[in-house]
């Protein structure tokens, strides 16, 4: 876990305990362009062919769209003006708990989790909070798919981060609150009448 949680307790300790005051947003994490996973799959698209060559193109653009929507969200939260620690791409592992958080976001008054995500098509959430997906193909023929619910994921990263802090005594009682964003403008989202989204 090493150099992640460093930063991480980094970060706790300039809010709470440290003497500097924070007037801005501060990165302890800086947005980085290059993305070691997006390189593994170029190589490996290189070595295969047919369908695999396929789902592993559509893998590297869906990637590739991912990170201009977090880019986009980092320029957004770079240049708030909002005093606060700002951590981007972690990836946290804890006995048998791995999360991979796209911001941490510390605060005076608390911890946000942010995840982005840059859909295309739009998203309907039904009744039972089910996420789900109509894209419209090159064709121009409309499917629906469904997706996993990034509130729910992001629940579950909130709950690995929560179990970390209180385990190696960093911070107790400090709200840890879900943000979800949806950086993709275009986007459209129906929501049923559901309860906590």
């Amino acid at each position: 876990m090493g150099n992640r949680v460093s930063l991480l307790e980094k970060g706790l300790y300039r809010v709470f305990n440290g003497k500097r005051t924070i007037n801005s947003t501060i990165f302890l994490k800086e947005f980085e362009k290059e993305n070691t996973q997006l390189k593994e799959l170029i190589e490996l698209s290189k070595k295969v062919s047919g369908e695999c060559k396929e789902k592993i193109d559509k893998d590297i653009l869906l990637l590739k769209e991912g990170l201009k929507g977090e880019q986009n969200v980092y320029f957004q939260i770079k240049n708030s003006f909002i005093p606060m620690l700002a951590l981007h791409d972690i990836r946290l592992e804890y006995e048998e708990y791995t999360a991979q958080f796209d911001f941490i976001l510390i605060t005076k008054k608390c911890i946000y989790v942010l995840e982005t995500k840059k859909l295309s098509g739009n998203i309907e959430i039904n009744e039972d909070g089910d996420f789900i997906r109509t894209i419209r193909t090159k064709q121009g023929k409309f499917y629906k798919e469904g997706m996993e619910s990034p509130i729910t994921q992001n629940e579950r990263h909130i709950n690995i981060l929560k179990e970390i802090l209180r385990k190696e005594n960093l911070v107790n009682n400090f709200p840890i609150k879900s943000l979800v964003v949806i950086a993709n403008p275009k986007t459209i989202i129906k929501k049923a009448e559901v309860q906590n989204i």
